[in-house]
């Protein structure tokens, strides 16, 4: 069997959702080829499989390996996408850096750090946060300059992936001001918006990363649009729509999630969507009706805002 043609049935082990089998195969083809253009096709199958968090070397190497390919024989698309996966790459190692920075307990400007350790370590990942995000932007700025005006289906993929960024970061915002992330659980029996127990600079850092992520994804969708990709225009509704979820807000979520079944009725987004429909359902089941709760609409709006008031106090002090 040819490399091309173990290239075509790793495709189709892919389509089949044979996964493991198709990176195996996939990652077979780009040892075996010496083409550089066959190469950076199966670097760009193989990104797709890798797990941002859990295969962050992996993921990491790939991209590499590609930009090194893909400069090569001057594809600038891949050179994007490349350039984008590693940003993408980067924003899930803020996860791990603000998880270590969530076990450090004793605040710098409450009761200063009973080590020297500790505070040179939340130092460092402090540091560590935006040195990473610096280099993400400036990822994604490179990537954008690659790509010509009318490269509406690469133009597309690195809004999706943007709007992965802002996503990830807009979270990443909201976990780190609710302290140990306490209020995330609190807010979701009090039916409140995480963003509303935050103090006013913080909402508005944190919806302009949120409203971030609502616009790349849109710019997303009309590049698939141009380029006729109804499975695209389906898939970025579904990451804006799982994105609205995160943030709690169900309705909105609704709707985008009918937009995508509405734009494609593809077999391999079947799974996910499902899994975004079930989380969407169970967690807005969950939230209390304060109308029947409060019917007076004054009572109501004191009871959830003093209430919102001593959680948020009660927190900052603990």
């Amino acid at each position: 069997m040819t490399a091309l043609e173990k290239f075509q049935q790793a495709h189709r082990l892919y389509k089949m959702a044979n996964l493991p089998e198709a990176l195996a195969l996939f990652r077979e083809v780009c040892t075996e080829t010496a083409d550089p253009g066959l190469k950076v096709e199966c670097l760009l199958a193989m990104i797709s499989l890798f797990d941002p968090v859990y295969q962050r070397a992996d993921l990491l190497k790939t991209c590499d390996e590609g930009l090194h390919f893909s400069t090569i024989i001057k594809n600038k698309p891949a050179q994007a996408y490349f350039q984008a996966k590693k940003a993408i790459c980067y924003i899930a190692q803020c996860s791990v850096l603000l998880s270590i920075k969530k076990d450090i307990t004793l605040a710098p400007k409450r009761i200063n750090f009973a080590l020297e350790s500790d505070r040179d370590l939340y130092t460092s990942v402090t540091k560590g946060l935006e040195i990473l995000v610096k280099q993400a932007d400036e990822l994604f700025v490179s990537a954008f300059k690659l790509l010509q005006v009318d490269d509406h289906d690469a133009l597309a993929h690195l809004h999706c992936l943007q709007g992965d960024k802002f996503s990830a970061q807009s979270m990443h915002y909201l976990i780190e001001h609710m302290r140990h992330a306490k209020l995330l659980t609190y807010t979701k029996w009090l039916g409140v918006r995480p963003r509303q127990v935050l103090a006013l600079n913080q909402q508005k850092e944190f919806k302009r990363l949120s409203n971030g992520a609502i616009r790349e994804y849109l710019e997303s969708v009309r590049y698939y649009e141009m380029h006729e990709d109804h499975v695209g225009v389906a898939c970025a509704y579904h990451d804006l729509s799982n994105h609205l979820q995160g943030i709690r807000c169900y309705r909105r979520a609704k709707k985008y999630l009918r937009l995508s079944e509405k734009a494609s009725a593809a077999k391999e987004l079947l799974p996910q969507r499902a899994r975004l429909q079930q989380s969407i359902e169970e967690k807005n089941k969950n939230l209390p009706d304060h109308k029947s709760n409060f019917p007076r609409p004054v009572l109501r709006r004191n009871i959830v805002i003093n209430l919102r008031n001593k959680l948020h106090d009660w927190f900052s002090n603990t």
